[in-house]
């Protein structure tokens, strides 16, 4: 086997080179290595490119400290001598896996950086983003994207109520409606007054507002309207037509002008007491907040139907409240009624306001 070349070296203190593979050059190299034989042919590797092969494999033998070159005192010649492998293979293991460790650092590192950047990307463009638009049309996606609004959302919850539900329905509701206070979030009701005229909604209230979330009345509100926090507000397609489903609206810009509209409705509210309470009279002309949204329907022209789908309340009681209106002016016709209420100051704009 020939000495080791002019490129061969022997391996540094600390180094750790490439993986050592076992080849049978490897083997038969060392076997050679330890019986002593540093010249003479590789067993069974005469063949053109034998002795390049040999080198190569005392190279490798060499770089990973299994064999080291040494030199005979008062000798010349140079010999390879064979290293004790339990020592420098224990080595390399614990350097392999000390490596592994750090690489596997680095990875959960990355994958930290990864979530981190992530989180702070759609986060950005949740705050940047334009206006979705997402309409639903069947019942059962639109009670599951609301429980999934309600899940995730973190620090308010305002709703206006215009629709009457089933008791069944209400008392259903009650566990996760008790769950968003639980979480802390601040859940605020806007109501229509008509439904107080509801047992069960009246039960529902009073037992809501004693767990702490806040309600008022209102005596008319424009449709539907569900928000979530300022990220995402839901709202009835058509508040004339609950057949065309909800539309899912986030944007921060329309849902802050949605919020808006809350707050406003929310300032003219009024809570109530547990004897159902009585709305406040207004100061100038004396009329309930249902009595005056009546009069200034009726004085924008609005048929009875499209009063009572305002109030929420039957063509009937429009009806029978409006007739109340008239026969306390003292007047015999709508048109009559309509003049007088103006002078009186029951119209905004009139002379009296």
């Amino acid at each position: 086997m020939a000495a080791p070349g002019p490129t061969s070296h022997t391996a540094r203190q600390g180094d750790i080179p490439e993986p050592l593979a076992l080849t049978n050059d490897l083997l038969a190299v060392y076997r050679q290595v330890l019986s002593g034989r540093v010249r003479g042919p590789l067993a069974g590797q005469e063949a053109a490119g034998g002795e390049e092969r040999v080198q190569r494999a005392v190279d490798a033998l060499i770089d990973h400290g299994l064999v080291e070159v040494a030199a005979d005192v008062g000798d010349s010649s140079v010999r390879l001598r064979a290293t004790n492998p339990v020592v420098r293979l224990a080595e390399m293991v614990a350097a392999r896996e000390r490596g592994l460790r750090d690489h596997e650092r680095e990875v959960e590192q990355l994958r930290v950086m990864a979530t981190t950047l992530v989180n702070e990307f759609q986060a950005d463009r949740e705050r940047r983003a334009v206006t979705v638009l997402e309409h639903l049309t069947e019942p059962a996606e639109i009670v599951a994207r609301l429980e999934e609004l309600y899940a995730h959302g973190d620090r308010e919850l305002r709703i206006f109520v215009t629709n009457r539900q089933q008791a069944e329905a209400l008392e259903q509701a009650k566990a996760s409606d008790l769950d968003l206070l639980r979480r802390g979030i601040r859940v605020r009701l806007l109501c229509l007054e008509s439904l107080l005229n509801d047992r069960a909604h009246l039960e529902y209230m009073l037992w809501y507002t004693s767990q702490g979330a806040e309600i008022r009345l209102v005596p008319t509100l424009p449709l539907r309207m569900i928000l979530q926090d300022e990220r995402v507000a839901v709202v009835a397609a058509d508040g004339e037509d609950p057949s065309q489903g909800a539309l899912i609206l986030r944007g921060h810009g329309i849902v802050r002008a949605l919020g808006a509209l809350f707050e406003r409705y929310w300032e003219s509210g009024y809570s109530y007491a547990s004897d159902r309470g009585a709305a406040p009279a207004t100061s100038s002309s004396e009329l309930t907040p249902a009595q005056a949204e009546i009069v200034a329907m009726m004085a924008r022209g609005s048929k009875d139907d499209a009063i009572a789908r305002q109030l929420g309340v039957s063509v009937r009681t429009v009806r029978r409240m409006t007739s109340e209106l008239v026969a306390r002016l003292g007047v015999d016709s709508r048109f009559a009624f309509g003049v007088e209420a103006v002078r009186r100051g029951w119209v905004p704009g009139g002379p009296a306001s």
